[in-house]
C-alpha cells in the first residue's frame, strides 16, 4: 500500500494493514507463529503498571525494603502474565472449512477449525471478524475443536472476508494478545428473498394447457374399471367381480408433480435486484412445494429438477448473476 494511502488512514487501521501486507491470504491452515503475534498492555495492566511505578517510587523515597519487596513482587507478576498471555496464541494452528450458503441480510457463520499441540489448555480465546460481534472458545490441551465465526451479510454474490481476529487476556487481564489473519476464499450469499405467488406456469401438453392434477399411478385408489389382458393379479377386486359376473381390476392414481418455468421477464419488477429476490422467493416456495422447477435468466438457463441440489444450484445461479465467477 502506497504511503499516502497509509497516512490517510487511522494509525489503528495503518498498523492492520501493515500487519495484513505481512501476512498473505492462506490457502490453507494458519499456524500463529511470534512474527504473527503482537501484544500490548490493557488500559487496567497501564493503570497497574503505573501504580507499581509509584511504589517503587515511594520504596526509594523512603528507603523501605518491605515496599520494594512488594513492588518487584507486583512487577514480576506483570512480566510472567505477558508471558502467559502471549503463549496462549503462539503456536495455536487455524484453518477454514468455509460456510453454509445464506440470504443476504442473515447471519452466516464461518467455520473454523482451532488445533492446539500443546500440553497446556487455551481459555478464554476470542474470535472475531471485521466489525462482528466475538465468539469465545475453551481449547482443551492436545485437542482440536470447531468454533462458528458469525458474519452479518449484507449484499448477494462472493463475499471475501477481509480479515479475522484471534485475542486473549487470560490469566490476568493485564495484556492483550492478538492476531489478524485470513484465508483465500469466497462465501456464497444468495438474494435476499421476496415472497410473491408463484406464477401460474404449469407446463402441459404442446396446445399450452396445464397438465391434469393427477395422473395413474400406486398411491390413492380411484375406481374400478373392466379387467384388461396383462392386469396384475393383485389389481383384481375379487370379491366385486365375483358379484357383477366379470372380472374388474381397481385403478389407483397419484398427484402429478407440476412443473413450473421461473422466468426472468415474469418477475413483476423492473429493478435487476429486486427480480433477483423475487426469483429467489419463488425458488424457496416451488422447492417446498415439491414442485420440478426451472430457472430462465438471460443468458443462462437450468432445466427442470428438484431436491436440495437443484434448490442450491438455481439460487446459486441468482447469486453470482451478472458477477464475474
Amino acid at each position: 500500500m502506497p504511503i499516502m494511502r497509509l497516512a490517510a488512514l487511522s494509525p489503528r487501521e495503518a498498523l492492520v494493514q501493515w500487519a495484513l501486507r505481512r501476512s498473505p491470504p492462506a490457502r490453507g491452515a494458519i499456524v500463529l507463529d511470534r512474527r504473527r503475534i503482537y501484544i500490548l498492555p490493557t488500559r487496567f495492566g497501564t493503570l497497574y503498571l503505573a501504580v507499581c511505578l509509584l511504589m517503587l517510587l515511594a520504596a526509594m523515597h523512603y528507603s523501605n525494603s518491605m515496599i520494594f519487596l512488594l513492588t518487584f513482587l507486583l512487577i514480576g507478576l506483570f512480566t510472567n502474565g505477558m508471558w502467559q498471555t502471549h503463549g496462549q496464541l503462539l503456536g495455536l494452528r487455524i484453518a477454514s472449512h468455509g460456510a453454509r450458503p445464506v440470504h443476504a441480510g442473515q447471519t452466516l457463520h464461518l467455520q473454523l477449525e482451532l488445533s492446539n499441540d500443546s500440553t497446556q489448555p487455551r481459555p478464554a480465546l476470542q474470535l472475531a471478524a471485521r466489525d462482528q460481534p466475538a465468539v469465545s472458545v475453551d481449547l482443551p490441551a492436545s485437542s482440536t475443536l470447531q468454533a462458528s465465526v458469525p458474519i452479518r451479510t449484507r449484499q448477494r454474490g462472493l463475499l471475501t472476508i477481509d480479515r479475522l481476529r484471534i485475542s486473549s487476556r487470560f490469566p490476568l487481564g493485564l495484556f492483550e494478545a492478538w492476531s489478524w489473519f485470513r484465508f483465500d476464499q469466497r462465501l456464497l450469499v444468495y438474494p435476499a428473498p421476496i415472497l410473491r405467488p408463484l406464477p401460474g406456469q404449469g407446463q402441459g401438453g404442446r396446445d399450452g394447457r396445464s397438465s391434469p392434477d393427477t395422473v395413474a399411478g400406486d398411491e390413492d385408489f380411484d375406481r374400478l374399471r373392466a379387467y384388461h389382458p396383462g392386469d396384475p393379479a393383485s389389481r383384481i377386486a375379487w370379491k366385486r367381480s365375483a358379484a357383477d359376473g366379470g372380472l374388474l381390476s381397481k385403478q389407483f392414481e397419484q398427484p402429478r408433480r407440476r412443473t413450473l418455468w421461473l422466468d426472468w421477464d415474469a418477475a413483476p419488477a423492473t429493478d435487476p435486484e429486486q427480480k433477483l429476490s423475487i426469483l429467489a422467493g419463488w425458488v424457496i416456495q416451488a422447492d417446498r412445494a415439491g414442485l420440478r422447477y426451472g430457472l430462465r435468466l438471460p443468458g443462462k438457463t437450468l432445466p427442470p429438477g428438484t431436491g436440495t441440489r437443484h434448490r442450491h444450484l438455481c439460487l446459486e445461479a441468482l447469486a453470482l448473476y451478472g458477477h464475474a465467477n
